[in-house]
């Protein structure tokens, strides 16, 4: 099985269990990654004790594309199959970094980079190089790697009953009678990236709370033509603080507390990355429900255009994810508390999510 394009291939080599890339992907978004998706999702069908990516043949993937790889092994992770190998070659310097990326995202991924560096004369030489292991290894991948608590939390938020409904797939009237639901969240959190921009002083820090503001920026807009294009009126102040929308309000004072409560700038970081990593489980599930459902009406806030802006500046922006996972190196405190900041924004959403499902609200 193979994926042919006129600046890039992807083969599937079932006897060797290995699937190669070539060339340069560069696709404008995760849906145009779709041959790819399916590809992957074909060769992991065969349960594999190991599938090997190998991405030494690829000079350049976008961060669209790696959003895509990213979500495979968490998919991965949740079938249990198969072991996952990431190959990737020291002739391209992105591919050290953005697999280690990668990497952290399930334990269990084996990492491997071929040296095509010259050897020195002193040195015998050297066929690969293996992400070391165990105490000795990296910061970017210790084994309570921030980033890797993220990926945890997000595949087990994927098992919350309000997904599980969703994968029954509930008829498209759903949708309409849903949506109200979500409404206070969509406005407080455009408040929230505002509060914690703000509130993060250090320059470099200060630049990611910007970015991700930025790429949130105007999507409450898009909530509200949802609504529109459903037929439905925005809620009423007496709605939107009635009984029905408890679970949301709750859930999104406790969000906004943590943005007073944290007083590092890396901590208000990883607040704001947590919040990206659980919003991505829910416009993923969305999105799928959606296109799986035929829903008549492309929506802007819950379709696919709003699941293709989080993977633009998702947490599996490799530069950005290393500069936050360095910021931990020397304060091990710091990050126990960052893992346990994770736990509480999850903990939120879990609660809001619940007043979602049929006969819980509330």
């Amino acid at each position: 099985m193979k994926v042919e394009a006129e600046e890039y291939s992807i083969r599937f080599d079932q006897s060797a269990a290995k699937v190669s890339f070539h060339g340069a992907m560069r696709l404008r978004g995760p849906r145009e990654y779709d041959d790819m998706k399916g590809l992957l999702r074909h060769a992991l069908s065969f349960n594999f004790p190991q599938l090997e990516l190998d991405f030494s043949g690829l000079k350049f993937l976008n961060s669209s594309g790696l959003g895509t790889i990213g979500q495979f092994i968490v998919d991965a992770r949740r079938a249990g199959t198969s072991r996952i190998l990431l190959r990737g070659s020291h002739a391209h310097s992105w591919q050290a970094r953005s697999l280690g990326t990668l990497h952290r995202i399930w334990g269990d991924v084996e990492l491997k980079i071929d040296d095509a560096r010259p050897a020195k004369p002193e040195a015998p030489p050297r066929k690969s190089e293996a992400v070391p292991r165990g105490p000795k290894a990296p910061e970017e991948y210790r084994p309570d790697s921030i980033f890797g608590h993220l990926a945890m939390r997000q595949t087990s938020f994927e098992d919350h009953p309000f997904f599980v409904h969703l994968r029954e797939h509930p008829p498209a009237d759903w949708v309409s009678g849903f949506l109200p639901f979500i409404a206070f969240w969509v406005k407080a959190f455009q408040d929230l990236l505002g509060i914690i921009e703000d509130r993060v002083k250090d320059p470099e820090m200060r630049a990611i709370a910007v970015h991700i503001r930025q790429g949130d920026n105007g999507h409450d807009n898009w909530f509200v033509q949802d609504m529109a294009l459903v037929g439905n009126p925005i809620p009423s102040f007496q709605e939107v603080f009635g009984p029905a929308h408890r679970s949301t309000r709750i859930a999104s004072y406790a969000l906004v507390a943590e943005t007073f409560r944290v007083t590092d700038d890396r901590l208000l970081i990883v607040l704001l990355l947590a919040l990206e990593a659980a919003s991505y489980v829910f416009f993923t599930k969305m999105a799928e429900y959606l296109e799986h459902t035929g829903y008549p009406h492309e929506l802007q806030y819950f379709g696919r255009r709003h699941l293709d802006a989080e993977l633009e500046h998702g947490i599996v922006e490799a530069e950005m994810d290393n500069q936050v996972e360095r910021s931990f190196a020397s304060s091990p405190e710091l990050r126990v508390e960052a893992l346990a900041l994770v736990d509480r924004i999850f903990d939120a959403f879990t609660g809001m999510f619940a007043g979602f499902v049929p006969g819980r609200a509330g």
